[in-house]
């Protein structure tokens, strides 16, 4: 039975084929690719890949360490296995992300309700959170908030299930 090696993200030239570039990057890695998989995201052409692996002995440990220094320009959301693709269990659907169409201002607005209900420091949430950019220069404060995903900060889940709250969603 295959199995979970690695949820990531690899990051591909545009124009470039994203499994056969994972198939070179693991293959020079010194691993066999079993198979792969393109799965739609949504209607509007974003995908998600799956990966199947042998390890041809080489530690795990390793392989995740490498699969995290893939970079380029277009991602594309991957999970490894270990195993062939017959064996592997069906495809985990991947919860829908939530960007809310709000300015920087009720971002940091409804960071600051979150940071006094659960008595954390605001700013550095806020920084933790790297987002600082919402606030500076002031001018950004009245521009639209563009991620990331509240789902991506590094928010416990009381810290997100508060801020959503107070953005009213």
């Amino acid at each position: 039975m295959a199995f979970l090696l690695k949820h990531t993200n690899f990051y591909f030239r545009v124009g470039e084929n994203p499994e056969d570039s994972t198939r070179r990057m693991l293959e020079g890695l010194g691993v066999r690719v079993t198979g792969s998989q393109m799965i739609p995201l949504s209607l509007s052409g974003g995908m998600r890949m799956n990966i199947f692996i042998e390890l041809q002995g080489k530690q795990e440990d390793d392989i995740r360490f490498s699969l995290d220094n893939h970079t380029g320009y277009l991602c594309v959301p991957t999970t490894v296995f270990v195993g062939n693709p017959e064996d592997s269990p069906p495809p985990t659907p991947i919860p829908p992300k939530t960007i809310p169409q709000v300015t920087n201002q009720v971002m940091l607005n409804s960071f600051r309700a979150m940071a006094l209900e659960l008595s954390l420091d605001f700013w550095g949430t806020v920084v933790k959170c790297n987002l600082q950019g919402m606030a500076i220069p002031t001018e950004n404060r009245g521009m639209m908030y563009s991620g990331p995903a509240l789902e991506d900060l590094p928010l416990t889940p009381t810290e997100l299930a508060s801020l959503k709250r107070h953005l009213g969603l």
